[in-house]
């Protein structure tokens, strides 16, 4: 059974971003210009402020782009926005406050956290040991 033209649009956009090593979220196409208008997340090094003996940890950064995928389904072009200094300042800085505040699984901050942590330090798919969100405590 052959997958439908979007279905293949899809696949092919996830799979040739995932080789740039960009997480595809959204995928909108685009009936006047033939482009698919996408959204991802970009995984980023960064070493946190206060906490150096946590090492290297990769942060999230949006990307913002198009693609434009031929009728056999293969990507022709793809035109991705790069994350500016403040996007990648502005996640170590964010990180550093979780960190600080107790919210990362496993890290003692510097103030007493409010309720259970709402980050933890997993491995990616890739091997990296990333930044992400368990939950949310609201107080």
């Amino acid at each position: 059974m052959k997958k439908p033209p979007a279905r293949n649009a899809h696949t092919a956009i996830s799979k040739h971003l995932a080789e740039h090593k960009v997480e595809l979220e959204t995928a909108e196409p685009d009936a006047k210009s033939g482009e698919t208008h996408i959204t991802g997340t970009v995984w980023h090094p960064a070493n946190i402020p206060g906490f150096e003996k946590l090492g290297q940890v990769n942060v999230a950064l949006p990307v913002r782009g198009r693609v434009k995928v031929d009728r056999s389904g293969k990507v022709e072009t793809v035109a991705l926005s790069k994350p500016s200094h403040e996007d990648v300042e502005e996640a170590r800085n964010y990180a550093a406050s979780l960190a600080a505040n107790g919210d990362i699984e496993g890290v003692t901050g510097k103030t007493p956290s409010a309720g259970r942590p709402t980050h933890r330090i997993e491995e990616g798919p890739d091997g990296q040991r990333r930044l992400t969100r368990k939950g949310f405590s609201a107080v």
